[in-house]
């Protein structure tokens, strides 16, 4: 069962696309009131567990959780809350530890890193892929996330264009909460090696076809280490921060911090540099492969077995 007090349309068709009942709750999402309806919600439907996801639930919407007696795991990036107690953390980030968490309950359990990377069912398909190390690079993806709050894919079009990619495919891809798509699509009318996809269900089929990949610094970068894919991370929010380092400090990708007055440049000479070298690509390919091995939804599930109550 599937509820949330605020949802978009292609999240409701995603939830319902899985089979998920979804409940629409009232309320504003992170309140007490809605942490109390959360609650009430999980007693009407017999939930032996909740799992919650979202940077509203702060420690006062965990405790009413843990008032009214529920079990529950909480999903969290970049430690928002000031205390935590949870019965589970997950933070399945590369940079999460265990000092991070030292405001938290003596029961809580964490489960931190890409050893719990929870990947959909379209990923761990992909699994075998293998990639030709010395194919030249004939297509280049773009996505910046599900938003792009900040415009960054327009910026990144801009540096695409140049004569230096010329011949080159590339597939750009606005999530379902891109509110300008019209935009982007009037930005490379005409471009014959510019494709763009608004709300794709299939992601990995065009991340497996795909030589290189230029992504916001959110979960898609772990999502292209799985599938080998060599990529270029761009920074589009505060909250990427520490996803841009751990990329950079295990050599599992390029990662560029926030958008400044240079970022055009580095882009693109990051970019050249890695279509000329297939040694590097292929490391960067590797390297992502040894640090996620897509068991990540079986260690969650075994850790949620063991904290609800024995039948």
């Amino acid at each position: 069962m599937f509820a949330s007090a605020q949802i978009t349309a292609f999240q409701r068709e995603m939830i319902l696309n899985e089979n998920w009942k979804l409940i629409e709750l009232n309320g504003k999402p992170g309140s007490a009131h809605d942490a109390h309806v959360t609650s009430a919600c999980a007693f009407e439907h017999e939930c032996d567990c909740l799992v919650v996801d979202g940077y509203r639930f702060d420690h006062d919407f965990q405790k009413i959780l843990r008032a009214d007696g529920h079990k529950f795991l909480f999903f969290d990036d970049y430690v928002h809350c000031d205390c935590y107690c949870a019965d589970i953390i997950l933070n399945q980030n590369a940079y999460a530890s265990k000092e991070m968490y030292a405001l938290r309950a003596p029961e809580t359990k964490l489960l931190l890193g890409l050893d719990y990377l929870l990947l959909r069912n379209e990923f761990l398909a992909s699994k075998k892929i293998t990639r030709d190390p010395l194919k030249p690079v004939s297509s280049i993806l773009i996505s910046m996330g599900g938003a792009d709050p900040a415009g960054i894919t327009s910026r990144v079009l801009t540096v695409l264009k140049n004569k230096t990619f010329y011949g080159i495919n590339k597939t750009v891809i606005l999530g379902g909460s891109f509110s300008h798509p019209g935009r982007i699509r009037d930005e490379i009318s005409g471009l014959k090696d510019f494709e763009l996809l608004v709300n794709t269900n299939c992601i990995s089929g065009i991340m497996a076809r795909s030589d290189i990949a230029v992504i916001a610094g959110g979960t898609t970068v772990w999502e292209a280490a799985f599938m080998q894919l060599p990529f270029i991370a761009l920074q589009s929010a505060d909250n990427q921060a520490l996803n841009i380092s751990a990329i950079n400090s295990n050599g599992m990708g390029i990662g560029i911090g926030p958008w400044n007055e240079n970022t055009a440049e580095q882009l693109e000479k990051s970019l050249s540099g890695l279509i000329a070298n297939s040694a590097m690509r292929s490391s960067l390919g590797r390297c992502g492969r040894l640090h996620i091995d897509g068991n990540g939804a079986d260690r969650v599930v075994k850790a949620v077995v063991s904290i609800l109550p024995v039948s």
